[in-house]
């Protein structure tokens, strides 16, 4: 279940928070469904992290933090 998300993040990091269902993400992969350069995607996915909306797992595969 996805958490509201909060005030304060990037338009990039929505994006990419949008992007995210039940199944862990790459980095790799969220470049090629969003179009977004890796160094953005990266940016997101910290601020992602820092809101508590995302975890990383084994392999460097995000998932949506419970």
């Amino acid at each position: 279940v996805k958490k509201e998300i909060k005030t304060g993040l990037d338009p990039n990091a929505r994006a990419v928070y949008n992007l995210f269902g039940d199944e862990p993400l790459h980095p790799d992969e969220i470049c090629a469904e969003s179009g977004l350069p890796l160094s953005k995607v990266i940016s997101a996915l910290m601020q992602l992290e820092m809101a508590d909306l995302i975890k990383q797992t084994d392999g460097k595969n995000y998932i949506l933090n419970d």
